[in-house]
C-alpha cells in the first residue's frame, strides 16, 4: 500500500517550497482547494490523471512523491499507470452480449486471432484513454438452427442486429466485427448498470480507499452513482476516473452544486 502520510507530507513541502498556496496549485491542476486540503491531511491521493501533473508542478519525481523504492513499483514515471491497470477477470459477471453465427461463418470467426480482437476490444474501452465502460462478456458460439452464412447479435436475450453473408472471407469477419463493435460504442449507456459500477467500485477502492469510504454508499448510493456513470457516458465522457467522479460528487453534496455538471465540465471526452 502507498503510505498516504508520507505522500501528503511531500504534497504539502514541496507546495509550501513553491511558494504556492493551496487554492493556487489547485488553480494550476483544474481541481477545488478542497480535493488538495484533502491530499495534505492524507485523506486520499491525486487522482491518476493528476500524478504526473502534480509531480511536475511540484518539481518532485514520482518515485519520491510515491515512495515507490520502497513499495516496488516501476521506478520509470512511464509506468505508474501499470500498478491501477484494470482487472478484467470479474468482468464476465456483468450481463453478457452473446453473437450466433451459423456454421458457413466458423472459418471466419471461430479463430483464435478474431477472438483475441474482441478481447483486445473489450480491455481497451476499459482504459483511460477509452471510455472506462467494463464492455461485457461477448460470447460467441455457432447455431446450427441459423442459415449457414448468417451472424446475429443479442443484448439481454434481445436480438439488436443481424446479416447474412455471401462468403465467410477475412472482408466478412471485419465486417462482423464493426458491425458489433459499432453498436457498442452506439449503445454504451446500455452497458452500464449496478454490476458494472460494483466492479469499478472493488477496483478503485483497493487503491483510494478514502476517495470512497463514507461517501459510496452512506452518502452517494450505488443506484446513484450508476445513474451519473450513465448520464457522464450518454454525454461522451469518459468515466475511468471513478475516483474524481466521487469526489466531485461528494463536494457537490456539501456545497449544493450540480456535480453532474462539473464533472462533465471536468472529465475528459472519451475517445
Amino acid at each position: 500500500m502507498i503510505d498516504l502520510q508520507n505522500t501528503a507530507e511531500k504534497i504539502t513541502a514541496a507546495r509550501r517550497e513553491k511558494g504556492f498556496t493551496q487554492e493556487e496549485l489547485a488553480a494550476r491542476l483544474g481541481v477545488t482547494a478542497q480535493a488538495v486540503s484533502k491530499w495534505e491531511r492524507a485523506l486520499g491521493l491525486p487522482d491518476l490523471d493528476l500524478l504526473v501533473d502534480v509531480s511536475e508542478i511540484l518539481g518532485i519525481s514520482l518515485n519520491d512523491l510515491l515512495d515507490k523504492s520502497k513499495q516496488g513499483l516501476p521506478p520509470q514515471s512511464g509506468q505508474v499507470y501499470d500498478i491501477y491497470r484494470m482487472d478484467l477477470r470479474n468482468v464476465d459477471q456483468v450481463n453478457p452480449l452473446l453473437m450466433e453465427f451459423g456454421i458457413g461463418l466458423a472459418p471466419v470467426i471461430a479463430r483464435d486471432e478474431y477472438i483475441e480482437r474482441i478481447a483486445s476490444f473489450r480491455r481497451d474501452m476499459a482504459t483511460r484513454r477509452k471510455t472506462g465502460v467494463l464492455v461485457p462478456a461477448i460470447r460467441i458460439r455457432d447455431n446450427a438452427e441459423l442459415e449457414s452464412m448468417a451472424c446475429k447479435l443479442y443484448h439481454m436475450n434481445e436480438e439488436v442486429w443481424s446479416q447474412t453473408f455471401t462468403q465467410a472471407d477475412e472482408q466478412t469477419g471485419e465486417s462482423i466485427l464493426l458491425a458489433l463493435t459499432g453498436w457498442i460504442n452506439t449503445h454504451l449507456p446500455l452497458l452500464v448498470n449496478r454490476q458494472m459500477t460494483k466492479i469499478l467500485l472493488e477496483h478503485w477502492r483497493t487503491y483510494y480507499p478514502f476517495a470512497f469510504d463514507g461517501v459510496v454508499p452512506e452518502r452517494i448510493s450505488l443506484t446513484r452513482l450508476t445513474m451519473v456513470l450513465r448520464e457522464l457516458v450518454t454525454a461522451g465522457r469518459s468515466v475511468w476516473n471513478l475516483p474524481r467522479v466521487a469526489e466531485v460528487l461528494d463536494e457537490a453534496l456539501e456545497t449544493g452544486r450540480d456535480g453532474v455538471k462539473e464533472l462533465l465540465d471536468r472529465l475528459p471526452a472519451a475517445k
